[in-house]
């Protein structure tokens, strides 16, 4: 069970008034205690793929777009992404299309991307979503999960046109570990 941890006053304080938003998410970072869980062999594997993908097309920034392309190939991610029937091959190509036609703006000459603040909250939000139902390691299905926050991505609205949502997602895991179960 995650343990709440109360920040002083002074804390609270500095935090509204830094009004760069990366600048209070890295403060956050560091006040919080995050806690730690192993990350499934497969899991790692996507995240250095979606940093290949955007190394592949000289984008300086790894994005949601690119972990998302990832995730299709992520044997736990694409097998709950299909129990929510969606078409990964039409996804692909949706992902494919958006990383080469609208994100040439961030092509840079620079050497490897790094991941964006989204992509990290995406890891960060994966690890308490594996503690919150008691994974003993960190999967491609928390990520996916842990995607949905991010309301204004195309990422998300890319899995919204294939028909998949929070909800859904809930719902194939419970019927995944229902099967397991019985």
């Amino acid at each position: 069970v995650a343990t709440r941890m109360k920040l002083p006053i002074r804390d609270k304080y500095e935090l509204l008034a830094t009004l760069d938003p990366i600048k209070r998410l890295e403060r956050i970072e560091a006040l919080l205690d995050l806690p730690q869980r192993p990350v499934s062999a497969n899991y790692a594997a996507t995240k250095r793929r979606a940093l290949t993908y955007a190394d592949q097309r000289r984008h300086q920034y790894a994005t949601l777009e690119h972990l998302l392309l990832a995730l299709i190939d992520d044997a736990d991610a694409s097998a709950v992404m299909r129990a929510c029937d969606a078409d990964l091959d039409k996804l692909r190509q949706s992902l494919t299309q958006y990383l080469d036609n609208e994100l040439k703006h961030i092509a840079s000459e620079a050497g490897s991307a790094v991941p964006t603040p989204a992509f990290e909250r995406i890891d960060q939000r994966a690890v308490l979503h594996a503690e919150e139902v008691g994974n003993p390691e960190v999967t491609g299905i928390n990520a996916l999960v842990a995607l949905f926050p991010e309301t204004r991505s195309p990422a998300v609205r890319m899995l919204a046109d294939q028909g998949v949502s929070r909800w859904r997602v809930d719902k194939a895991i419970v019927r995944n570990a229902t099967k397991d179960k019985g």
